[in-house]
């Protein structure tokens, strides 16, 4: 049995995690809210989203600026439906423990409660109308479970329609999950953690689902029986060292250990440390940089791995694989190494133009590869960053498109035209911030197919009685 499609109105909508969920269960925006600059432009980059106004046209998805002054009155005056679905997270700065913590006397804490009473104002219309209840989804920081003001006692009171604040108890902090039932909604919360939906981060978040009787049962969307699992976390066992970024192989001992048929095979390289001496050599000379370089094929572009997770995925030249050199020869070309002789690389660098590995000198550190194009730009990825990791404390910075990854959206979906510039050239400041600010995609898909089995689980039942 099927639901009608959903809609729903999306508040500090960000760069839309919940659109990119909540797209293949075939809803759709009643409209976006956001007032930040440069996710406004990636709404309209990527979702045709307009000003509302006299001058959007029919069909693109209508965008707003600051929702604490969205009124119902706007949503009749454009046509637009009432939506089904209130969804949010608004600003996290005022309860985060990495802040000041001015949780509601901060006035970004403070659109907590703007959020509830946009979802009451909602509520009423629908009910008017004859329609079934909203339901509300709201996501913020674990933080706010334990601010001075008791800022989550106010918010579940404010949506579930108590007179006063909801009290915590002697603990003075909320639990990591619970319910609450008053006259207006039931609501219920819990902290979800995004390594267990499929993603490479430790990312816990509060989400709130709350909604009166008649439309979903929010304890049967957050909670699940003991015992069902989704993901496991990813394996973070203790390491002798860090992993590196580039080798191929056989995987050894949490890197990757460097097999020459494969090299010489021109195998496309994954994340690992290259390490070892040169046939012949010692280890001072694997110190002095004299031993092991990389060079590619074609035109020494980077390559791509299509649809792979890897740290390097950049360029288009699909036929040009890094490959790993090695061997004592420091005048011409890096012979191809034997088996299990890579050396570290943090002594040398390899010339592309003349294809000789060039020394230097002794603990002098020279990067092999960085982040930038082979021609000196920064068309790559990193924007200069080292690619290769060095030392047990080295700890490289992700780039934009892995942090893109690691929240789950597609590769470059926050590379935009930006202001005269071309998508490859969009800041990345703007889209680092933007990332970390959104939402994780697969918790929100996990909610909207909850959401969805449940409204199903309900007219099913309704329909049987």
């Amino acid at each position: 049995m099927r639901i009608a499609p959903l809609t729903y109105l999306s508040v500090c909508s960000g760069i839309e995690a919940a659109s990119v969920a909540w797209e293949p269960l075939g809803w759709r925006p009643a409209l976006l809210s956001e007032i930040e600059t440069f996710p406004r432009a990636v709404l309209r980059e990527r979702w045709g989203a307009r000003d509302l106004g006299r001058g959007r046209r029919a069909g693109t998805v209508p965008l707003w600026g600051d929702f604490i002054v969205l009124r119902i009155r706007h949503l009749r005056r454009f046509g637009l439906a009432l939506p089904d679905i209130l969804v949010g997270g608004t600003p996290c700065q005022a309860f985060s423990i990495a802040g000041a913590r001015g949780s509601l006397s901060d006035d970004r804490g403070n659109l907590s409660l703007h959020y509830v009473r946009l979802a009451n104002a909602i509520d009423a219309a629908r009910h008017r109308d004859g329609l079934p209840g909203l339901i509300v989804v709201w996501e913020n920081v674990p933080g706010v479970l334990n601010t001075r003001d008791n800022a989550f006692g106010c918010l579940l009171a404010a949506l579930v329609g108590a007179d006063a604040p909801l009290d915590p108890g002697r603990r003075k902090s909320w639990p990591n999950a619970g319910l609450v039932v008053g006259p207006a909604r039931t609501a219920a919360w819990r902290v979800l953690d995004a390594q267990y939906f499929g993603v490479a981060q430790q990312r816990k978040r509060v989400y709130v689902i709350a909604s009166s009787g008649d439309r979903a049962d929010p304890s049967a969307i957050l909670f699940e029986p003991d015992g069902v699992r989704r993901h496991y976390p990813p394996s973070r066992g203790a390491q002798e060292d860090i992993a590196g970024t580039l080798a191929t192989g056989s995987r050894s001992r949490g890197g990757w250990r460097l097999g020459a048929d494969e090299a010489a095979a021109g195998q496309q390289a994954i994340a690992g440390t290259l390490k070892g001496n040169a046939a012949g050599a010692d280890d001072n000379d694997a110190r002095a940089g004299r031993l092991v370089a990389f060079r590619t094929s074609g035109n020494c572009g980077a390559w791509s791995t299509g649809d792979r997770i890897d740290a390097l995925t950049t360029g288009t030249d699909r036929t040009s694989h890094l490959l790993a050199y090695g061997g004592n020869n420091t005048t011409g070309p890096i012979e191809i190494a034997t088996a299990r002789n890579a050396c570290h690389s943090a002594s040398g660098r390899m010339d592309f133009e003349s294809e000789t590995f060039v020394t230097c000198a002794t603990r002098e550190a020279s990067h092999t590869l960085r982040g930038e194009g082979f021609d000196g730009s920064a068309a790559g990825t990193g924007r200069g960053q080292p690619i290769i990791n060095q030392g047990p404390a080295a700890v490289r910075r992700l780039t934009v498109t892995e942090s893109e990854r690691l929240q789950g959206f597609s590769d470059g979906y926050t590379a935009i035209p930006w202001r005269g510039r071309t998508a490859d050239r969009c800041p990345d400041g703007l889209r680092y911030k933007a990332i970390g600010n959104s939402m994780a995609v697969p918790v929100m898909r996990w909610l909207g197919e909850r959401i969805a089995a449940q409204m199903i689980g309900r007219v099913r039942h309704d329909s049987n009685s």
